[in-house]
């Protein structure tokens, strides 16, 4: 469903992420705001390793109830307020992720909307709708591709044709 692009033209990375991510159409997009290290319970959980993992429970969680599954992310970015995180966040991401790699970026912040907040995670998460689900839909083209189609109604086979001379 989704087209990896990572050009043989950019320097290999050492950590797992993909350099773009393309959703082909049609698709279902969910953005995931920023997830913090909050549990249900309204508590903010302790330490570094605690905040990452919930915020990742949360995230998952948001995943969940639009149907979806680790698989179908697309991109996630990640918030720390502490460099000697990252590591401690790469730890967690993986073993949550598993064999999963995403377009990814990593900022180290000089704050979140709360001072104890270490980490915040946001994602966008793409699934694939099968042709055979649009079928007999009436969807209605947007504006662009509606343009395009318009466009094309202008030219006849003639006009693709190379002069010759």
């Amino acid at each position: 469903m989704l087209k990896i692009h990572n050009p043989a033209s950019l320097s290999a990375s050492n950590i797992r992420h993909h350099h773009g991510v393309e959703i082909p159409y049609p698709a279902n997009i969910v953005f995931i705001s920023g997830q913090v290290g909050v549990r249900p319970d309204g508590r903010l959980a302790e330490g570094p390793r605690p905040q990452i993992d919930m915020a990742w429970q949360n995230l998952l969680a948001v995943l969940d109830t639009a149907g979806m599954v680790p698989s179908d992310l697309v991109k996630v970015t990640a918030y720390l307020t502490r460099m000697q995180d990252v590591e401690v966040y790469r730890a967690v991401r993986d073993e949550v992720l598993g064999e999963v790699t995403t377009a990814s970026t990593v900022l180290i912040v000089a704050g979140l909307s709360n001072p104890s907040f270490l980490v915040e995670i946001e994602a966008y998460a793409a699934v694939h709708i099968p042709e055979a689900a649009n079928a007999g839909r009436g969807r209605r083209m947007g504006r662009a591709e509606a343009a395009l189609a318009d466009f094309g109604k202008n030219f006849s086979e003639e006009d693709y044709r190379p002069e010759e001379g």
